[in-house]
């Protein structure tokens, strides 16, 4: 759920707000800011793979 806010565009800060309200009150901006970060390197790895076989749209 992090992470797809954070795709979202929802700040860490916002995120927290929202999870509080959900019963979460011990998780830090830094430790959101972690989980992203680990979406950030993944979505990277995910753009640079390498393309194999055909592709349906081309």
């Amino acid at each position: 759920m992090i992470q797809e806010a954070f795709v979202a565009g929802v700040s860490t800060r916002d995120m927290a707000k929202v999870l509080e309200q959900m019963g979460v009150e011990r998780l830090a901006t830094s430790q959101i800011s972690e989980l992203c970060t680990e979406l950030d390197t993944k979505a990277e790895a995910f753009r640079n793979r390498r393309l194999e076989g055909r592709s349906p749209l081309a």
